[in-house]
């Protein structure tokens, strides 16, 4: 059984390669922006995290409301037409229309500030334009969730791990402590209580446990 949590210098496809689930993964990949999850054809489809997408808008539209107080902000809008679809993803339909017309209007682009800043916000504007399907993807297809905060609080332990005394002081140690994590986590999602899974790894009368595998 291949980890799910695995080690390595930066977040590249090399690494994700070398933890040989995403090559071979043919389902909705979620995930936030980052293009190297986009490099996996492989996949049936992408869903877009709404909650980085959420702090995005909220970036923006905080900024706006110190620079243009009381005036229209593009970034309120498609906020609101998310959440929505959050909330009900029957309404999936109406938050693609509310963005797709949010972001046609003539305004939506004298709405942004001046500098570096206006093009990381018109950036993002045109990324949601480019890529609303895959931040809508969850309204149409059982099963997707709207975003990665699962996989986001699994990792959240080794940030956590980092910052305490005497946290990851050898790579090898650190590597130990994912494959850990990974067998624990994936014994919870299989409804089989950690203790119990890790307990059958110490005692030669029970068999290993193991997740189930599904036959080619």
């Amino acid at each position: 059984m291949a980890p799910d949590i695995e080690v390595a210098a930066a977040r590249s496809r090399a690494a994700m390669d070398a933890v040989g689930i995403l090559p071979e993964f043919a389902g909705v990949l979620v995930h936030d922006a980052n293009p190297t999850y986009d490099s996996y054809k492989n996949a049936a489809g992408h869903q877009l995290c709404a909650a980085h997408l959420l702090r995005e808008l909220q970036a923006v539209a905080d900024h706006h409301a110190q620079a243009n107080p009381g005036r229209w902000c593009w970034a309120q809008d498609c906020a609101q037409a998310i959440r929505s679809a959050i909330t009900d993803h029957g309404q999936g339909g109406q938050a693609r229309q509310q963005i797709t017309q949010t972001l046609a209007r003539p305004d939506q682009d004298l709405n942004h500030p001046d500098g570096k800043l206006g093009g990381k916000h018109r950036a993002l504007a045109r990324r949601i334009e480019r890529r609303l399907d895959d931040y809508l993807r969850f309204t149409h297809t059982p099963g997707v969730p709207p975003t990665n905060n699962p996989a986001e609080q699994e990792i959240r332990v080794f940030k956590l791990k980092q910052k305490v005394s005497g946290g990851m002081r050898t790579l090898q140690g650190a590597r130990n402590f994912a494959l850990i994590r990974s067998y624990l986590s994936t014994a919870r999602k299989h409804n089989t209580p950690p203790l119990q899974a890790i307990t059958t790894l110490h005692n030669p009368h029970q068999p290993t446990w193991l997740p189930p595998t599904h036959p080619e």
